[in-house]
C-alpha cells in the first residue's frame, strides 16, 4: 500500500528567479541537496535510525525536467524518484513531485508532493502502520529543507534562460551514504 506525503514551505525569492533555477540547474540544485547530507551520517537524504542503529543506502535518485504547468497561476513541476541501488527490498521506493508557485512579488511556496512504497509487502505496511512511515517522512522532510536552502541561496545567473518549456528528459543521479 503507498502511503502520501506532503510538505510545503516558502522561500524568500521570487518565483522568477526560482523558475529559472529550476528550468536550468534543477539536478544541481538536487544534487546539492542531496549531498549536502553526506558530511554528517545523520543528515544523508535516505539516511533513517531506528532503536540507535543507523540505516542508511545508495539510492538513485531519477529527475524528469523542469515543466510549466497551464494554469491561471504560474506553476512549475520537477518530478522526482529515488530508489535503492541494489533493488533492494529494505528501503523505500518515493516518487514526487516538486512544485513550486509565487506567493508574491518577493516569495514562491514549494510543495513536495509524494508517494512511497514501504519496503517488505505486507510486513513492511504492517510496520508502517505502526509508526515506521516516519523514517521515509524523516528523510524527506530533511532533504526538502536542505533543497530549499540551496535554491534559497543560488543567486540567479546572468545566463541562465527563461525557456518556454524544458523537455522530459529524465537524469539519474547516485547518491551514496
Amino acid at each position: 500500500m503507498k502511503q502520501h506525503v506532503h510538505l510545503y514551505d516558502a522561500v524568500n525569492r521570487p518565483y522568477s528567479d526560482v523558475r529559472s533555477a529550476l528550468a536550468n540547474r534543477s539536478l544541481e540544485l538536487l544534487k546539492r541537496a542531496a549531498e549536502a547530507g553526506l558530511s554528517g551520517a545523520h543528515e544523508s537524504a535516505l539516511h533513517v535510525e531506528v532503536g540507535g542503529i543507523a540505516l542508511a543506502k545508495e539510492v538513485h535518485l531519477d529527475v524528469k525536467g523542469f515543466r510549466d504547468i497551464p494554469g491561471r497561476v504560474p506553476l512549475g513541476r520537477v518530478s522526482i524518484r529515488w530508489s535503492p541501488a541494489d533493488h533492494s527490498s529494505l528501503f523505500p521506493v518515493i516518487e514526487a513531485d516538486l512544485e513550486a508557485e509565487p506567493i508574491d512579488e518577493e516569495r514562491t511556496m514549494f510543495s513536495l508532493l509524494g508517494l512511497y512504497q514501504p519496503p517488505l509487502g505486507l510486513v513492511g505496511a504492517a510496520l508502517d502502520r505502526l509508526g515506521f512511515h516516519r523514517l521515509a517522512e524523516t528523510a524527506l522532510e530533511r532533504f526538502f529543507k536542505r533543497l530549499l536552502a540551496a535554491i534559497e541561496d543560488s543567486a540567479p545567473e546572468p545566463t541562465d534562460l527563461m525557456p518556454e518549456a524544458s523537455t522530459d528528459e529524465s537524469t539519474r543521479l547516485t547518491v551514496k551514504h
